[in-house]
C-alpha cells in the first residue's frame, strides 16, 4: 500500500511540473508573438510616416512643376489635390487586398502554432 502512495505522489509531483513547464512555455511563447507583432507595427509606422513625408515633398515639387507650366499656383495644388484624390479612392476601393489580406495573413501565421 505504501509502495502506491508513493507511486501517486510521484505522479501528482510530475503532473505539477509539467503543468508549471507547460505554463511557462505558453507565456515565452506569447511574449515572443507580442514581441514580433509589435515590431512589426513599428516598422510599418515608420515606413508609412517616411512614406507620406516622400509623398509630401513629391507632391509639393509638381504643384511647383505645374505652376511652371499652367502659369498658376492654384491650378497647380488643384491639379495634385484631385490625383491624392483619385489615389485616396483607388487605395479605399482595393482596401481589402491591399490592407486587410496582408495583415490578416501576418497575424495568421504570426499565431499559427
Amino acid at each position: 500500500m505504501d509502495e502506491k502512495l508513493d507511486n501517486l505522489t510521484d505522479l501528482w509531483r510530475q503532473v505539477k511540473r509539467m503543468v508549471r513547464l507547460y505554463g511557462e512555455c505558453l507565456r515565452l511563447v506569447a511574449v515572443e508573438k507580442i514581441i514580433v507583432l509589435l515590431a512589426a507595427m513599428t516598422l510599418t509606422f515608420l515606413l508609412v510616416g517616411l512614406g507620406m513625408m516622400i509623398i509630401f515633398y513629391m507632391g509639393a515639387f509638381c504643384v511647383q512643376l505645374l505652376a511652371t507650366v499652367t502659369g498658376s499656383l492654384a491650378v497647380g495644388h488643384i491639379i495634385v489635390a484631385a490625383a491624392y484624390l483619385i489615389i485616396g479612392c483607388g487605395i479605399y476601393l482595393s482596401r481589402r487586398w491591399l490592407i486587410v489580406r496582408p495583415i490578416t495573413r501576418f497575424v495568421y501565421k504570426l499565431f499559427n502554432l
